[in-house]
């Protein structure tokens, strides 16, 4: 039946068997049902086949029974304990799928991922960049800040690390440059990265009072695509002349 509410399991590194992480029962209520060790009871509809075991279901039915399909998550083994269990959170609660980034910040740790998180703390950054309430502690400011590194470091034809924006989607492209820098970055990079991204907010914070990223002064939130043209645009127009007014 498709009322069959989705199985959720995680993957185990060592011999890649699943484990059950939610729906243990409903799979062992299935195959007692099977083996016969348990009968059906209190059917409103198909009030005929109360009381009936597994074996004495017409064997169209069984086959029928047998072939139904079961929806399932696999969480990779990559993912943490913390991701597990914010996943599990999610689908047994708010139903809210998990945004890239905050499935992101449980598989691709390390120094960069550290880095941009500290980076969407930054007072000036939030006030030039508020995010909606929808977004809020869903990760959305640290998703912009590395797409504007990525995308800033992948001009002019994006493709980096063997990835093509065009032929591989953002979330792919993204995934990919967030773990190669976690292994390959040094500590002169980031210094670099760091000031070049304070520059361009500050020069951002000059030129669109008030507003920011914002579409307009009146907009609440902040638009991917706006944010990125105003950031990378700010950022190559001040590495053209860095004493740009």
């Amino acid at each position: 039946s498709s009322d069959l509410p989705l199985i959720f399991v995680a993957e185990i590194e060592k011999d890649g068997r699943l484990e059950i992480v939610d729906g243990s029962q409903r799979i062992r209520t299935l195959a007692a049902f099977m083996k016969d060790e348990l009968k059906l009871k209190g059917l409103d509809k198909l009030a005929h086949l109360n009381e009936t075991y597994f074996s004495q279901l017409q064997s169209s039915r069984q086959r029928k029974f047998k072939n139904m399909s079961m929806r399932m998550i696999v969480l990779s083994s990559k993912a943490t304990e913390e991701i597990r269990n914010e996943m599990f959170d999610r689908i047994n609660t708010s139903s809210v799928p998990l945004l890239p980034m905050e499935t992101r910040r449980g598989i691709y740790r390390g120094q960069f991922t550290d880095f941009i998180v500290s980076l969407s703390k930054d007072a000036l950054f939030k006030k030039l960049c508020p995010v909606i309430h929808y977004f809020e502690g869903r990760r959305e400011e640290e998703e912009l800040i590395l797409r504007f590194f990525a995308f800033t470091e992948a001009l002019p034809d994006f493709k980096l690390f063997g990835m093509n924006l065009d032929r591989d989607g953002v979330a792919k492209f993204l995934d990919n440059y967030l773990d190669t820098k976690n292994r390959t970055i040094s500590q002169a990079e980031l210094d670099t990265k760091k000031i070049e991204f304070k520059e361009m907010l500050e020069f951002v914070d000059k030129t669109f009072p008030n507003q920011g990223f914002a579409k307009n002064k009146n907009a609440t939130g902040i638009s991917r695509p706006y944010f990125e043209a105003i950031s990378i645009g700010s950022h190559l127009a001040l590495k053209a002349k860095n004493n740009l007014v």
